[in-house]
C-alpha cells in the first residue's frame, strides 16, 4: 500500500495513518538493543483527558513539536480536533466550565527580589479553540500564597459564570477574595470578601461558599502557626470553627469536597487518617459530619469501584481509576497503569457498556519488556522500618550496578507504577532503588515528623542503610553504585558524596538544594516559613549538613545538573557555586546547565539532553 496516498484519502485521520507509515519505514531495533533514549525522554503523548459536562467532548494535553498543547475533540472523532497552543506561556492545567467552554490555567516565570516565581493567569476558550478571553486581574496578582488563581465553583445552575479566585484582598498578599466571573467576557464582580484570613475556599455542589481554610499569620518566620478550618451552614450563616491544628499536624484535616449525597458531610483526608501502603496510590477519604462534629466513617463510591474493577478485568492491567465523568455519570474516562504498563486512557459508556481506547502516555513502550517494581522494607540503624521500591533490569542475571534514586520533598513520596526515568535506567542494565525515608508522606504522621530537622542526618542514614541492606542481601554489585536525585533528592545525592564516598562510585545532583545555610536563612522571609523551619535544620547548625560547605569531603565524580528557570529551587547559583568548589578538588566534575529548563519536565529536547548526559556519566563510572 502507498501509505501517503492512503492517508490523503482519509478526511479526518491523516495524522494517525502518517504516523503509522513513518513507523513502518523505520527498521525495528535488534532484540538485544535497548530502545532509543528519545522514547523515554519524550513527554507523555496524551495525558490528563477531561470530559465535557455533557460527555460529548474531551480535552487532553498532548505533545506537539517538543512542547505541550491542548487538544479538544468529540468523543467519536467525527470532527477535526481543535488544537490550542498557549504561545509564550505554558499550559498548567485546564477544566470545563460549561459544555462549550474551558478555562485554561497558563503560567509564566517572573523575577521578584532576585527570586523566580510562577505567575498564573486564567483564560477562557471555546471547544473550537477560538474566542479566547483572559480573566481580568490586577497587574500585580497571580502568585498566591496558597495556590494560584483558580476556579472555586462551576456554578451548575449558571452556565455563563463561575466563582473564581483572581485577586488578593487589596494590599494584603495571600488573602484571596472570590469573584463571580463571566466566562465570555472575563469580567468579574466581587462575590465574597476575604474574611478571617482565609486562603482556600470550598463550595458545595450548588456553588455556595461554605468552607474556608486559614493561616492567620502567614507563617513568616514563626514556629507553631495554627491552621483553622471554618464552616458555615449557608452563605447567610456565621462562620464557625471546625478544627484548629498545627500547619503540619497529623490530625489537620484536608477538605476535599462535600458528600454528593449529604451536604452536611465533608469529605476529608489527613496524615493521621492515611495509612497508605506502598502499593496504593490514593489516601483514604473519610466523611466528617459537620453537625455532629465527628467522623462518620470512610467514604466509598461503590459504583465507581465496581466500574474500575470491571476495567481492570477487561484490560488485564493491575490498576484502574476514574479520572473524569460527565454530569450524568454515563460517560467516564478511566486510566489504567501498572509498573510495566504506562498509563493508558479509556472512554467508558455506561448505557452501551462499551470501553474504547483514547490513548496513553508512552504507546511506543507498551509492547516493550519493562522492568517490574518490587516493594521492599528494611530496618534503619535506629530500628525504624523503612519502605522502598527496587526495580531490577529486565532479563538480567547476577548482581547489577545500582542507581540510588531518592525522591524530592522530602515531604513527598514515590508510588508503585510506571516511571519513565526508572524504566530508562533499568533498560540500560541498572537496578534502581527508591527509599521512602523518614520525612516521606503517606506512611503516617509519625514517619513524616521523624524527618523534621533531619536533613543530612537520620534521613541520610535511612538512605545509606537501605543501600547497605541491598548489598548484604546480595541484590546489587557493591562496587558499582551511584546516587542520583533531583530537588531534595539532589541534596541527598550530594550529601551521599560528602558523608559516604566509600559507598558510591559517583553522584548526580539535579536542581538540588546545595547551600543549606542560604536556604534556611532566606526561608524565614517566605510564606509558610514556620513550616519550612520545622522541617529544615536549625539555622545555627546547618553547615555540617550543607554540601556547599562540606565539599572538601567529596572524593567521587559528580555531575551537577541545573535548570536556569527553576522556580521551586529558585537558586540556580546553588549549583553553579557548588560546581566551582568541586573544580578545586582532585575529582572529576561536570556541570550541565539547562537553559530554559524548569523544576518540572516540560520540554522534550531538555529531557533528552539530560537523559543522555546521565546515562553517559553512569556508563563511564559504574557501567559494564
Amino acid at each position: 500500500m502507498d501509505c501517503l496516498n492512503a492517508a490523503s484519502k482519509r478526511p479526518h485521520g491523516p495524522l494517525t495513518l502518517l504516523t503509522l507509515c513513518a513507523l513502518l519505514l523505520i527498521p525495528p531495533p535488534a532484540a538485544t538493543d535497548p530502545l532509543p533514549v528519545e522514547l523515554y525522554a519524550r513527554l507523555p503523548e496524551l495525558s490528563h483527558p477531561v470530559l465535557s459536562p455533557d460527555g460529548e467532548y474531551f480535552a487532553a494535553e498532548m505533545s506537539y513539536r517538543g512542547g505541550r498543547v491542548l487538544v479538544v475533540r468529540d468523543i467519536y472523532g467525527r470532527e477535526p480536533p481543535a488544537i490550542v497552543q498557549p504561545g509564550e506561556v505554558k499550559l498548567h492545567r485546564y477544566e470545563w466550565v460549561s459544555k462549550d467552554r474551558l478555562v485554561l490555567h497558563v503560567r509564566a516565570v517572573g523575577k521578584v527580589y532576585n527570586f523566580l516565581f510562577n505567575y498564573t493567569r486564567l483564560l477562557s476558550v471555546d471547544k473550537q479553540g477560538s474566542n479566547v478571553v483572559q480573566f481580568k486581574m490586577r497587574a500585580n496578582e497571580g502568585g498566591f500564597f496558597y495556590g494560584s488563581p483558580h476556579i472555586v465553583s462551576r456554578l451548575p445552575d449558571d452556565p455563563d459564570h463561575v466563582l473564581a479566585v483572581l485577586n488578593d484582598k487589596y494590599g494584603r498578599y495571600g488573602f484571596p477574595e472570590v469573584e463571580r466571573v463571566n466566562i465570555h467576557t472575563g469580567q468579574g464582580k466581587l462575590a465574597q470578601r476575604n474574611v478571617r484570613d482565609i486562603q482556600r475556599w470550598l463550595a458545595d455542589d450548588s456553588g455556595a461558599l461554605r468552607i474556608g481554610f486559614a493561616l492567620p499569620n502567614m507563617g513568616f518566620g514563626k514556629r507553631g502557626s495554627q491552621a483553622t478550618i471554618y464552616h458555615r451552614a449557608s452563605e447567610d450563616a456565621e462562620w464557625e470553627v471546625v478544627q484548629k491544628a498545627g500547619v503540619f499536624a497529623g490530625e489537620l484535616m484536608r477538605p476535599i469536597a462535600f458528600d454528593p449525597n449529604d451536604d452536611r458531610v465533608l469529605l476529608v483526608s489527613s496524615s493521621d487518617l492515611e495509612r497508605t501502603s506502598l502499593m496504593e496510590d490514593e489516601a483514604t477519604i473519610h466523611r466528617y459530619d459537620l453537625e455532629a462534629g465527628d467522623f462518620a466513617g470512610t467514604y466509598v463510591n461503590q459504583d465507581l469501584v465496581d466500574i474500575a474493577a470491571m476495567v481492570r478485568e477487561q484490560t488485564g492491567v493491575a490498576r484502574a481509576y476514574i479520572t473524569s465523568r460527565d454530569d450524568d455519570d454515563n460517560r467516564m474516562i478511566i486510566a489504567t497503569y501498572s509498573d510495566v504498563n504506562p498509563p493508558r486512557y479509556y472512554l467508558y459508556e455506561r448505557d452501551e457498556n462499551r470501553l474504547s481506547p483514547l490513548g496513553g502516555h508512552y504507546p511506543k513502550l507498551e509492547s516493550s519488556p519493562l522492568a517490574a517494581m518490587h516493594s521492599v522494607e528494611y530496618t534503619a540503624r535506629d530500628g525504624r522500618n523503612i519502605p522502598g521500591f527496587l526495580t531490577l533490569p529486565p532479563g538480567g542475571t547476577g548482581k547489577p550496578p545500582l542507581v540510588v534514586y531518592p525522591h524530592g520533598g522530602p515531604w513527598a513520596r514515590d508510588y508503585w507504577g510506571f516511571e519513565n526515568y526508572v524504566q530508562f535506567l533499568a533498560s540500560r542494565g541498572y537496578a534502581v532503588f527508591q527509599p521512602q525515608f523518614r520525612g516521606s508522606t503517606g506512611f503516617g504522621t509519625e514517619h513524616l515528623e521523624a524527618g523534621y530537622g533531619e536533613w543530612g542526618r537520620a534521613i541520610q542514614d535511612d538512605i545509606t542503610d537501605g543501600v547497605s541492606w541491598l548489598i548484604a542481601e546480595g541484590k546489587v554489585d557493591p562496587q558499582r553504585i551511584c546516587i542520583y536525585g533531583a530537588s531534595f533528592g539532589g541534596y541527598a545525592a550530594a550529601m551521599g558524596a560528602v558523608q559516604t564516598p566509600e559507598l558510591y562510585r559517583c553522584a548526580i545532583t539535579e536542581n538540588g538544594v546545595l547551600d543549606l545555610k542560604k536556604l534556611v536563612k532566606e526561608a524565614r522571609y517566605m510564606p509558610l516559613g514556620d513550616a519550612n523551619l520545622a522541617m529544615w535544620n536549625d539555622p545555627e547548625n546547618v553547615e555540617p549538613n550543607s554540601p556547599y560547605h562540606q565539599y572538601r569531603k567529596i572524593r567521587i565524580p559528580m555531575l551537577v545538573i541545573a535548570s536556569d528557570m527553576d522556580t521551586v529551587v529558585p537558586w540556580v547559583d546553588h549549583s553553579k557555586r557548588f560546581y566551582k568548589r568541586l573544580k578545586k578538588l582532585d575529582v572529576e566534575s561536570e556541570l550541565l546547565l539547562l537553559e530554559g529548563g524548569e523544576h518540572w519536565r516540560t520540554d522534550d529536547a531538555i529531557e533528552l539532553r539530560k537523559m543522555e548526559a546521565i546515562i553517559a556519566f553512569l556508563d563511564r563510572h559504574i557501567g559494564d
